[in-house]
């Protein structure tokens, strides 16, 4: 039962993830015409990582950003 509970969706705290977001949101600011390919690649890097986000998670650290670049155009 402990493996079903650890898989569970669980709050992600977008401030742990500061860094990656600006990271992530300053390379789209840079290419503003391709930043739909820029969060692709950071998608599959992210699923790649050791800690193995789970795929809401990443879901959620792009809506971040996406969000973020919204702002700043407009």
């Amino acid at each position: 039962m402990g493996e079903v509970d650890s898989k569970k969706e669980r709050p992600m705290r977008l401030q742990d993830w500061e860094a990656t977001i600006q990271t992530i949101a300053a390379e789209c600011n840079r290419n503003l015409n391709g930043a739909n390919k820029i969060l692709m690649t950071w998608r599959a890097r992210l699923e790649k990582e050791p800690h193995l986000l789970q795929p809401y998670q990443i879901d959620q650290l792009v809506r971040e950003v996406r969000q973020r670049l919204i702002q700043v155009n407009r």
